[in-house]
Order: structure tokens, then sequence, then C-alpha cells
């Protein structure tokens, strides 16, 4: 006979903690956020790197929706506005949203305080808007390169 598995206890459906400071908590959606700001802060606008970032382009050449978004951000928070929107016009989305969520979630994790109802439903709202942009923006620069043979960079 087999001895029967203890099944290992995981967080409540939705949860995504990641380190829990006493009655706080620190979210996997927080910690990921803070990241992306810090790393941005850190690297160099002037920086190339010496392989390409985007793994799509790399194998097949045609520019995924977020190719440019890597330099872009770098560019947007070292105060070159400019040069982030000729890299990719997303980043003026995707930085006040991250922006916004990072604040909503840090709210939650730190202090308790979780948004009402609308927030969410305007979040929601934003997610889907942005999805579709990237998207698009990124089916319009694909087509560029595989019929125009315009590369958008």
């Amino acid at each position: 006979m087999s001895e029967a598995i203890p099944a290992i206890p995981v967080g409540k459906r939705g949860d995504d903690t990641l380190v829990r400071l006493g009655k706080r908590r620190l979210s996997w959606t927080s910690a990921l956020l803070l990241a992306a700001y810090i790393t941005g802060l850190a690297l160099n606008p002037a920086w190339e790197s010496p392989v390409p970032l985007c793994v799509v382009y790399a194998f097949t050449g045609v520019p995924c929706p977020l190719c440019g978004a890597t330099g872009a951000w770098i560019h947007l928070l070292h105060g070159y506005p400019l040069e982030a929107l000729r890299l990719h016009p997303g980043v003026w989305i995707l930085a006040p949203l991250g922006l916004a969520t990072l604040v909503m979630t840090l709210r939650r994790d730190l202090f308790g305080i979780k948004p009402g109802p609308s927030w969410r439903r305007f979040m929601n709202v934003v997610g889907w808007v942005t999805l579709v942009f990237i998207l698009g923006y990124g089916a319009i620069r694909a087509v560029s390169v595989l019929v125009f043979g315009i590369e958008p960079w």
C-alpha cells in the first residue's frame, strides 16, 4: 500500500504573495514592477545590447508588438521622451498604467488599502485598450516589414 502524500497548502485563488512582512505582504506584481523601474533607472540609455533583446525578432526578422519597448522604457525614465516615443509609442500607455498599478498594489500590500470596484473596472478597461493598441501597433509594424520592407526603427 502506498502512503498518502500530504497536500501542500497554497494561497487563496488569485493570491500572488511573494514575501510576507508580518501582517503585510509583498506581491509578485509589486516586486516585478519595482524591479522594472529600478532596472530602467540603473541602465544607461546609451547602452546597446550585444545580442537582440527580442527572441521573435532574432529568429524571424519581424518585430514583435513590444520590440523597442525596453529601450523606450529606459529612455523615458531617464528623461528622453521623444527618443522613447520614436522607439515605441506604446510606452506612453504602459508607463502610466504600470505606475498606477504599482501604486495600487503597494497600497494594498503595505497598508491594506484595497481599491474600490470603480478603480478595478477602470483598470480593466485601460488594460484591454492597452492590449488592443499594442497588438494593433505590432500588426502594423509587422506588415511594414513583411510587405513594404520598411524597418520601423
